[in-house]
């Protein structure tokens, strides 16, 4: 027997849900129940979709989409400043060995980031591929219904110049 391993416990209002890995495939716990697909999870819990908790939503969804993979953005502003100073530092560093640079890739426009926001019935957030920084524009639909299926994993678009602040 395989146990859960927790990721995170978010509290929504006096709910609580805990992200969850059991073999690693993300699950949330909510309620004595577990789930695996988004759309049971807002059946039981419907407060997700509350527009006032799109924060929380996008958490848990992206936990269930794509497990420990991504990362949300919780604040929009450091990630964007941390992102310009390690690509300069990379620059100015070039021979530094470093786990991953992200100067190894195409260097992305950050500034198009925003806080998580609804238009025209979709959920737009920002993501970062955890095993190598590379931010992510998700679109997913909002409120979050059994028949949605559209969630979408959109790279930033790249920088030109290829100096980020330059």
């Amino acid at each position: 027997m395989n146990f859960p391993i927790l990721i995170k416990t978010i509290a929504i209002q006096d709910l609580s849900v805990q992200l969850c890995l059991v073999n690693d495939k993300p699950i949330v716990n909510f309620d004595g129940a577990s789930y695996s697909q988004l759309w049971l999870l807002v059946q039981a819990m419907p407060i997700l979709c509350d527009e006032r908790k799109i924060n929380e939503f996008a958490e848990i969804a992206n936990f269930l989409w794509k497990g420990t993979e991504f990362s949300v953005v919780s604040s929009i502003s450091s990630f964007q400043t941390n992102y310009i100073e390690r690509v300069n530092f990379e620059f100015a560093h070039p021979a530094d060995v470093l786990p991953y640079r992200v100067t190894d890739f195409a260097l992305f426009d950050v500034s198009c980031m925003h806080s998580p926001k609804v238009e025209a019935g979709q959920l737009i957030f920002f993501v970062f591929n955890t095993s190598n920084g590379i931010p992510y524009r998700v679109v997913a639909p909002f409120p979050y219904v059994p028949t949605s299926t559209f969630v979408h994993y959109q790279i930033l678009p790249i920088l030109n110049p290829a100096i980020p602040g330059s």
